[in-house]
C-alpha cells in the first residue's frame, strides 16, 4: 500500500548511551526503518521529505532536486569539461566563472542558491561587467589577469561572457537541476567591425622583423613561415621536429599539460628559412621545448605579446601575435595556393573556417592574367 501520511517518529536509547529518533513505515510492502538522528527538529523535516518524496513519485513526478549553490554550480561545470575541451578554454571559462561568482557575491549577497536567479540578476552582472576596465584581455602567471588600459570591457569579451552563462545553466537544466534557464534570453552584443587590414603585407612583414628584439625574431619569423597557433608554438618539443623526413616538417600533438585546440594530430611541412630557424634554436637544459624565453624558461605567452607591441610600435603598425597566422594564410591565398590546402595548413577542423581568407584571392588572380596583356601584338 503507499504511504498515506508522514511517518510517525519514535525515540530509542543506542547501545553507546545516546538517544535519537528513528521512523518505521511500510512502503508497498516493503518495511523501511531509518534512522533520523539525536535532533527532533530536524528528524522532523526529513521524515516531511521521505513522505513528499513518495507522494510525487507516486504521482509520477521527479523529487524537487537539492538547490543548489552558484559555486558549485560553477565547479561541477568546469570539472565536466576536463578532457572534452582544450586547457585555453578552459582556462578562460575559469576567468568568467569567477566574474560571475564574484558578482554575485558582492553585489547580490541574498541570492544563495541558483534557483533564485533570474535573467534580471544576469543583465545586471553583464551590465556591470560592461563599466569595468578590460580586466580579462591579458594573462600572467600568477593571477591570470592583468589590466591593459581603462577602457570598458570590449564586445567581445562581454560575448565570451554571455556564452559561458548560458552553457553554464543549461548544464543545470540538462542535469535536473534546474527546471529552466534564466540566461536564455540573454543577447550578444554588436561589435564595431574591424576596419583594420587582418593581415600585414610582405613589406609589413619585413619591417616588423627588420625592427624585433634580437631574442623574439626567430619566433615571429617562424610564426609566419608556419602559421602556427600560439599555444602550438610554445608547446612544440624537439620531439615533434623531423627535419630528417621528405619533406621536413613538425608534428603539432598533444602534451601531458596541453591539447592543441582541434584536438587533432597534424604535421606541418617545413620551407628552408623555417628549417634555418629551427637548427639555430639552442636546446635548453630546463625544458624540452623548442622555443625558449629569457634564461632559457620556456615561452611565456604574455612576453610574446608585449614583444610583439613594442616592435609594432616602432614601425607604426597594429595587431597581436594571432595576426601572423591570418597573414601566413593570406599570403598564400594571394599567391594562388588553394583554399583546401591552405585550411590543411592551418589545421582547420572545416573548410568553412578558411573561406574567409577565399576574396583575396580574385584581385591576385586578376593581376596574373593581366601579365599576358602585350604578349601578342593584336
Amino acid at each position: 500500500m503507499p504511504l498515506t501520511k508522514v511517518p510517525a517518529l519514535r525515540k530509542r536509547q543506542l547501545p553507546s548511551g545516546k538517544w535519537t529518533y528513528f521512523a518505521d513505515f511500510t512502503v508497498d510492502g516493503k518495511r523501511k526503518r531509518l534512522t533520523l538522528g539525536p535532533r527532533k527538529d530536524l528528524a522532523e523535516k526529513q521524515v516531511s521529505k521521505i513522505f513528499n518524496d513518495l507522494q510525487n513519485q507516486q504521482a509520477g513526478l521527479k523529487p524537487k532536486p537539492p538547490a543548489m549553490s552558484l559555486k558549485a554550480l560553477v565547479d561541477a561545470f568546469l570539472q565536466g569539461l576536463d578532457g572534452h575541451v582544450s586547457i585555453a578554454t578552459i582556462r578562460r571559462y575559469r576567468i568568467y566563472a569567477r566574474h560571475l561568482v564574484d558578482f554575485f557575491v558582492t553585489h547580490l549577497p541574498t541570492v544563495k542558491t541558483i534557483d533564485q536567479i533570474t535573467k534580471a540578476h544576469l543583465d545586471e552582472c553583464i551590465t556591470a561587467l560592461r563599466k569595468e576596465p578590460g580586466k580579462a584581455t591579458a594573462k600572467n602567471k600568477s593571477t591570470r589577469t592583468i589590466q591593459r588600459g581603462t577602457s570598458p570591457q570590449q564586445p567581445k569579451t562581454l560575448n565570451g561572457q554571455i556564452q559561458f552563462t548560458k552553457a553554464l545553466f543549461n548544464e543545470a537544466v540538462t542535469e535536473g537541476w534546474l527546471p529552466s534557464s534564466p540566461a536564455v534570453r540573454l543577447k550578444a552584443f554588436k561589435g564595431p567591425k574591424d576596419k583594420t587590414q587582418p593581415y600585414w603585407t610582405k613589406d609589413e612583414v619585413k619591417s616588423i622583423l627588420g625592427r624585433a628584439e634580437a631574442g623574439w625574431r626567430d619566433l615571429f619569423e617562424f610564426l609566419y613561415h608556419t602559421g602556427l597557433r600560439k599555444g602550438e608554438l610554445i608547446h612544440l618539443t624537439w620531439d615533434d621536429v623531423h627535419l630528417d623526413t621528405n619533406p621536413p616538417s613538425i608534428s603539432i600533438c598533444a602534451k601531458a599539460d596541453w591539447r592543441p585546440k582541434t584536438k587533432q594530430i597534424r604535421n606541418v611541412p617545413l620551407n628552408q628559412r623555417a628549417i634555418d630557424i629551427l637548427q639555430r634554436q639552442p636546446k635548453s637544459a630546463k625544458h624540452p621545448y623548442v622555443f625558449s624565453g629569457p634564461k632559457g624558461a620556456m615561452v611565456d605567452e604574455d612576453r610574446i605579446y608585449q614583444a610583439l607591441q613594442r616592435t609594432l610600435k616602432k614601425v607604426g603598425l597594429v595587431g597581436d601575435v594571432h595576426r601572423w597566422r591570418h597573414t601566413f594564410a593570406s599570403h598564400l591565398v594571394m599567391d594562388g595556393v588553394g583554399i583546401e590546402n591552405v585550411s590543411k595548413l592551418l589545421g582547420h577542423a572545416s573548410i568553412e573556417m578558411t573561406k574567409k581568407y577565399a576574396h583575396l584571392a580574385p584581385y591576385h588572380l586578376k593581376q596574373v592574367v593581366d601579365r599576358l596583356t602585350g604578349l601578342i601584338d593584336p
